[in-house]
This record gives C-alpha cells, structure tokens and sequence, in this order.
C-alpha cells in the first residue's frame, strides 16, 4: 500500500512538475516573441527615422549584411548590403521626401515581417513634385530587415521620380 501511495505521489509530483516546466518554457517563448517584436518594431522607427533624415548610414544600419532589395515595381533584384546601399544613395540625393507619410505599420506575431503603407511625397532632383504610395514588406532575420519587398501604387512612378517641371 505504501509503495503505491509513494507511486501515486512521484506521478502526481512528476505531472505538476512538467506542467510547471511546460508553463515557465511557454511563459519563456511568449517573451522571447515579445521581444522580436519589440525588436522589429525598434528597428523599423530606427529606418524611417534614417529615410526622414536621409542618413544612409543609418538606414544601412537596419538591413542584415546579406540583405536583398525587390523591387517589384521596376523588377530591380539587389543582393548584399553594397548593393542595397548603392540603390538608396541615388535615391536620397535625388529627392528631398520631407513629406513622407506613414499611413500604416504593422509587424507580425513572431516579428518576423513588417508591412509599411506609406506616401512617399517630395519633390524630385528636377524640382518637380511627387506623391507616390508604397507598401513595403520586410523580411526579418536576427534583428534586421534580411529582404525588402517594394511595392509603388502610381502607374506613373517612374514619370513622377523623372519629370522636370516644366513637364506637369
């Protein structure tokens, strides 16, 4: 009697003990998410806040060394930090974008993507205004944004990033 009763206790003790255990890794996993995407959500201020600055220094900070750039409006292709850094550096000296409007963010569960909406207005190298309206999907790995996806929704975006002003 004493044997099962000392074998109900060690199961039982066993059960709580494993419950415990599954509840402190689960309770540990909700935390580790919650700091990804905290992360995310910190670096993703941290690279509109380089783009608002045009600190290409600072926008390059937020992308992983391998990073890839798509483009899926002109079907650019880039692979690695030198590469995506010789996109942005035309593109901050070719428009002042003081106007950029972030419409929307969102960052996902695991914090492993983020969505931008945003309106990129400005005035470009020539003088002449733009508004365009871009989504932009990151892709995280390890803190930085590993992949961005673009998307422009002006059937004009290359005229609009090109056109004098005498030309409106």
């Amino acid at each position: 009697m004493l044997t099962t009763r000392l074998l109900l206790v060690g199961t039982i003790t066993l059960a709580l003990v494993g419950g415990l255990s599954a509840a402190v890794m689960a309770q540990d996993a909700e935390s580790a998410t919650a700091d990804l995407v905290a992360a995310t959500e910190a670096n993703e201020t941290a690279n509109l806040d380089a783009f608002f600055a045009q600190d290409l220094d600072a926008i390059m900070a937020t992308y992983a060394e391998d990073a890839i750039f798509d483009d899926q409006t002109f079907g650019d292709y880039l692979e690695g930090n030198a590469a995506v850094r010789g996109m942005y550096g035309p593109v901050l000296r070719m428009t002042d974008a003081d106007a950029t409007e972030l419409l929307d963010r969102f960052v996902s569960a695991d914090g492993s993507r983020a969505v931008l909406v945003e309106r990129w207005i400005g005035t470009n190298y020539l003088g002449a205004p733009f508004d365009l309206p871009i989504v932009l999907i990151h892709e995280y790995r390890d803190g930085k944004i590993a992949k961005e996806s673009i998307y422009y929704a002006a059937w004009d975006t290359h005229d609009q990033l090109t056109r004098s002003p005498s030309t409106q």
